[in-house]
């Protein structure tokens, strides 16, 4: 979390409005490790213009602990083994630091799957699960251009 801005802005499928501010972005990050303590993004691109990084992923993980989410009772875990397709698009400051994090996914795995829920739909009746913890991929400003990665796989930090 030493690469994230404190006031860091950080967007996903599974949350209504952005979530602000280094404190709670470690607490999403957190409850995502324990629904998903296996989680890892492979990362297949990158790319970076001035401030903006971009990033093609797979997440891979299982769920094997409640899933929390704000305003929500937790989800029990599945047991299931999920794998997906994302985009993170992150701001990167000068320092180095990430200022701005979005993920986005495929949504049609999504709807195949009791893991990744829609936004909008009955979270209740859903298992959701997003990744998190990219900061080690996304933080190389200075890269222009896209680059091709042979499958890495990047943990939590």
């Amino acid at each position: 979390m030493e690469l994230l801005e404190p006031d860091i802005a950080f967007q996903s499928p599974l949350f209504s409005d952005p979530v602000r501010g280094i404190r709670a972005r470690t607490e999403v990050n957190e409850n995502f490790m324990t629904s998903m303590p296996d989680f890892q993004y492979r990362l297949i691109r990158i790319a970076s213009d001035g401030d903006y990084v971009a990033a093609e992923l797979v997440g891979t993980g299982t769920s094997t602990g409640p899933t929390k989410l704000p305003g929500r009772d937790p989800i029990p875990p599945t047991g299931q083994h999920v794998e997906f397709p994302m985009a993170g698009f992150f701001r990167v400051t000068a320092e180095g630091k990430i200022a701005e994090e979005r993920y986005y996914y495929d949504r049609l795995p999504a709807q195949r799957s009791p893991r990744l829920p829609i936004l909008g739909e009955d979270l209740a009746a859903s298992q959701p699960a997003e990744g998190l913890g990219v900061e080690d991929a996304s933080h190389r400003p200075q890269c222009r251009g896209v680059v091709a990665v042979p499958e890495p796989s990047l943990s939590r930090g």
